[in-house]
């Protein structure tokens, strides 16, 4: 039976037109890019192979091809268990609007465009996940519902974003905070003062 598709994240600090004949070679599927970090240069490589019949057999074959890859200091290649995320990664760039610098490609998903989208995606992400870390979850799960367009007066689909985004910032559940603060964004979320009176009536 023939190898399963794997998908590698490679690293390498050193000797990449050795590292790039190697992937050809082999004919492996991916794309890579160039990065410098404080002055350290270095490559980062999405790598799609059936070629090897595990991990440890692709990095046997590459270190034996490129002998002077030994140890973490050199190179690194460990298994993606999540390809968009790692896709989006290496699409990063130096800055937000500033796609990364092709190294080798040898795919035809990732073209330009795609490179492009990948970007877009992964500084959208960067900036959703530091807002969420600054921001109150009030905020948030407000800008949350008027993306989704959830209506004010659809409390239902308002608290399970709103529980949905305390887990994930793993902060502690108090049923009545909760309460106050899912009638807190209906009243953001309301457009005239709807909500106003129906609280207004309840107290």
């Amino acid at each position: 039976m023939a190898p399963a598709v794997i998908f590698i994240a490679l690293r390498v600090d050193r000797d990449v037109a050795d590292v790039k004949k190697f992937l050809d070679e082999k004919g492996c599927g991916g794309f890579g890019v160039r990065e410098v970090a404080d002055q350290n240069e270095h490559w980062h490589f999405l790598v799609e192979t059936d070629k090897f019949k595990n991990l440890q057999s692709f990095r046997v074959n590459l270190t034996k091809s490129v002998p002077t890859l030994k140890g973490n200091a050199s190179y690194s290649a460990t298994a993606v268990d999540d390809e968009g995320k790692y896709e989006r990664y290496m699409c990063k760039g130096n800055s937000d609007g500033e796609c990364p610098e092709i190294a080798w490609r040898n795919s035809l998903k990732y073209t330009d465009e795609k490179i492009g989208e990948l970007h877009a995606a992964y500084w959208k992400e960067n900036m959703k996940l530091k807002k969420r870390k600054v921001g109150s979850v009030i905020d948030f799960v407000v800008d949350e519902c008027k993306r989704d367009d959830i209506k004010w007066n659809d409390r239902e689909k308002i608290s399970v974003k709103y529980v949905s985004e305390i887990s994930k910032r793993a902060k502690p559940f108090n049923q009545f905070a909760a309460r106050s603060a899912v009638n807190a964004i209906q009243l953001q979320l309301c457009p005239d003062d709807s909500a106003i009176k129906m609280f207004a009536e309840l107290i």
